[in-house]
């Protein structure tokens, strides 16, 4: 067995279950753990951690894996061992955050062109060199559409001058925007601030209709950054509208 520890920066959903990949922190890039030789989905038993708790975004984790298991459209596979993650550190710091950023993709392109879908047939002639991608994002925003019958999220953003319009799958923030029901909706929509710089885990799926597609699997929320003593701008656009009205009243009783 070959033991690993990551910073989890993917967990979507996937064939009912989930896919979960991160940067290695030997500086070996990213690896996907899969539980199939196939490449198949992780499910609740597979990712629980040994606190109990589950993966999340910055999560340090340390894994055993079985052997490396690539695919023409997924080098980065790991079949894991049938052992417990263990959780190495609930959040990374300044220096592991430094270390994320030279694997953030300038662009214009993504996974390698600007197309939202590669061949199979190309993967399997030329094997992709990675599947997975960290890209700076601008003028994020969200979709739902319906389609089917089923309600779905995608989200249409920048990198560079080119603009991509690809699924997401996100499951915390998909949720949310689906309560919104079908529309456009700018990036604070999802209940977050747009003072945070973010970033997408853009990654490819399986084979489908004999093409890979590019989706967002992860949105990326980076701590913000402030100079030492600089404190925090105070945005009244946050506040409910019943509620500022209140504390100014409130601030001119106590001045009598």
């Amino acid at each position: 067995m070959y033991k690993v520890d990551f910073i989890c920066l993917a967990n979507s959903t996937k064939e009912g279950g989930r896919c979960i990949a991160g940067l290695r922190t030997d500086g070996k890039g990213w690896v996907r753990l899969v539980s199939t030789l196939d490449g198949g989905p992780l499910f609740h038993r597979h990712y629980k951690l040994g606190d109990g708790s589950v993966p999340e975004i910055y999560n340090v984790i340390s894994v055993e894996l079985e052997k490396h298991v690539p695919l023409p459209h997924h080098p980065e596979n790991w079949l894991i061992a049938p052992t417990c993650w263990q959780l190495v550190k609930k959040c990374v710091g300044a220096q592991q955050r430094e270390f994320i950023e030279q694997y953030v993709h300038n662009g214009p392109d993504l996974l390698g062109d600007d197309r939202d879908a590669v061949n199979v047939s190309e993967l399997t002639n030329k094997p992709i060199l990675s599947s997975l991608q960290l890209v700076r994002p601008i003028d994020l925003r969200w979709i739902v559409e319906e389609s089917q019958g089923k309600c779905k999220v995608r989200t249409s953003f920048r990198v560079g001058a080119t603009q991509y319009n690809l699924p997401f799958t996100d499951p915390e923030f998909c949720s949310r925007l689906l309560r919104r029901g079908v529309g456009s909706y700018p990036f604070d929509a999802i209940g977050i601030s747009s003072i945070h710089q973010q970033l997408l885990t853009i990654s490819l799926t399986g084979p489908f209709n004999e093409k890979c597609y590019k989706l967002v699997s992860t949105l990326i929320l980076q701590p913000e950054t402030r100079r030492p003593n600089e404190k925090k701008a105070f945005n009244k656009k946050y506040l409910p509208d019943w509620l500022l009205p209140l504390l100014k009243h409130l601030w001119r009783s106590f001045r009598v």
